[in-house]
């Protein structure tokens, strides 16, 4: 079934139009899998639900959770302090997303090429690359940001006051070489080491060959 939660309550809804209340405490929810990711408002800790609301497990957090995203694989945690987490099959991985703002997370959404995307309460839209924390792309908005949602090749980003941006996430989408193929079309020459040449050309040579 689907699930809402309004007020720090959530409430799941199956066939025949019956109802199961999960929490009354929530702050976060995200589907992971087959499961449901609920943060808790009061000691903190994530706990794991099936998709009918039975209890599964709890994980054992310090910081206090703002924000959940999941896909198959993996899961972003945003935290009241601005930190971000990245948790696979493995466990979580270590390290710190460049960046980012103190203000906390409000938003969460993984993007094209093993980005994700995050927004927080100071307004700040962030795109990072989610195996190593680098920041990709970056803007800000008047008021917290509420809503984030990827569109074509798009990024769509709400306040609650109303503002919008649209963030181009295009040169995400394309694979290395294709990349590279661009950069050689806008810039096909540059000086070096006295002479005229493509900033790319060692590069392409290994595209061509693959």
């Amino acid at each position: 079934g689907c699930a809402s939660l309004n007020k720090g309550r959530i409430v799941i809804y199956g066939p025949g139009k019956r109802t199961t209340k999960v929490a009354t405490d929530a702050r976060a929810i995200a589907r992971v899998g087959q499961d449901l990711w609920i943060a808790r408002r009061i000691g903190g800790g994530i706990d794991v639900h099936d998709n009918k609301g039975t209890f599964k497990r709890r994980l054992d957090y310090f910081g206090e959770i703002s924000a959940i995203a999941g896909r198959a694989g993996s899961t972003a945690i945003g935290f009241e302090d601005g930190m971000l987490e990245i948790r696979r099959k493995g466990g979580a991985q270590s390290f710190l997303f460049e960046g980012t703002s103190p203000a906390p997370v409000t938003s969460l959404l993984f993007g094209p090429k093993e980005t994700l995307i995050a927004g927080f309460a100071d307004g700040l839209v962030g795109v990072w690359d989610s195996n190593d924390g680098l920041l990709l792309r970056s803007s800000r908005l008047h008021g917290a940001v509420e809503w984030l949602a990827y569109e074509g090749k798009a990024l769509l980003a709400t306040s609650e006051v109303g503002d919008q941006r649209r963030i181009d996430l295009q040169v995400l989408g394309k694979d290395y070489c294709a990349i590279l193929k661009g950069v050689r079309h806008n810039i096909p020459l540059v000086w070096r080491d006295g002479e005229a040449r493509s900033p790319v050309a060692q590069d392409l040579r290994s595209c061509n060959t693959k």
